[in-house]
């Protein structure tokens, strides 16, 4: 499987922001998802209440980064967030909503999106050196490069 692109050209100090931004708020909706799933389903509505405000700011990161620096994950997020709200949209008119319904759509699938876009700002942020993402050198005949660097004469 080919690696997705990274952001090239985007600052590390705001992939940094939003990094820390993300953490602050994913980390605590995970705890309440775990306590969730392990005790009573009250406390799902604790990290319902911190999507519901991680889940908007990590669409504006994305349309950010993905029209500002054309990051190809980022719009693979946007479609996926897209298409999640199409599905739920078409699914809860249609299917009588139960309490492991909502849980699993409504708080589990969220949170494991938002996870998902944590780990590719994660990833970006450890892949930048310096200021900014190195963008990779390219050469019309790599081949001929590699060779001439290794020749002896």
């Amino acid at each position: 499987m080919e690696k997705q692109k990274a952001i090239y050209g985007a600052p590390r100090w705001m992939l940094r922001v939003d990094l820390i931004w993300q953490t602050i708020l994913l980390a605590p909706a995970v705890l309440a998802a775990i306590a969730m799933l392990l005790t009573k389903y009250e406390t799902g509505l604790i990290s319902l209440a911190i999507e519901m405000f991680l889940g908007p700011l990590q669409v504006i990161s994305a349309l950010f980064f993905a029209l500002g620096y054309q990051d190809e994950r980022r719009r693979y997020y946007l479609g996926i967030v897209i298409f999640y709200f199409i599905i739920v949209g078409l699914f809860f008119q249609t299917v009588p909503t139960s309490d492991f319904l909502f849980v699993s759509i409504g708080i589990i699938i969220p949170l494991g999106i938002a996870c998902w876009y944590w780990w590719i700002t994660l990833e970006d942020y450890n892949n930048s050196k310096g200021g900014r993402l190195p963008k990779p050198e390219m050469s019309e005949d790599i081949l001929d490069d590699n060779f001439l660097e290794n020749e002896t004469i």
